[in-house]
């Protein structure tokens, strides 16, 4: 049986026989290069660690903004509008004598997660600053509540 299929289709055998040859030969003669598999190589590895849902936005926000109210950041700041953009800084003033003096100072920081006042709102860390080596109460302070502008007093006098 596979002798009589065998002589039955030697033609055709013999055929694909010299195509597979001639291509073999083709392949030797021209050098053609088939490419390699390249073994894949890490650049970098990233660890992504699990999320707490202890933190939440608004919580990580408002930590953002009390990390900003310090005097090196709140000095630098020289007109309202900017010390107020800030929200983590309040802009004070006192007129110990003829002269109003006006700076942006460092926010009290507000340790509530939950529903809290607009920063700032609780005045500066310092209520007092030095003018002719003596101790000063500042009168007002001004915060962003929004988007507008507030202006309160300060109640505690004593320095």
């Amino acid at each position: 049986m596979f002798l009589e299929f065998l002589f039955k289709n030697i033609l055709g055998i013999f055929i694909v026989v010299v195509i597979f040859s001639c291509i073999t030969i083709a392949i030797i003669v021209f050098d053609v290069k088939f490419p390699k598999k390249k073994k894949e190589k890490v650049d970098k590895v990233i660890v992504i660690e699990n999320y707490t849902p202890k933190i939440t936005a608004e919580g990580l926000a408002q930590k953002g903004q009390n990390g900003m109210n310090t005097d090196k950041v709140c000095n630098q700041l020289s007109n309202r509008k900017g010390c107020l953009a800030l929200k983590s800084c309040v802009w004070v003033d006192a007129k110990p004598g003829k002269k109003k003096i006006e700076k942006c100072v460092p926010a009290n920081a507000i340790l509530d997660d939950k529903k809290s006042p607009p920063a700032g709102s609780d005045g500066p860390v310092e209520s007092c600053f030095k003018h002719n080596n003596k101790l000063i109460p500042w009168e007002n302070f001004y915060y962003d509540d929004g988007g507008l502008e507030k202006q309160k007093k300060i109640l505690n006098k004593k320095c």
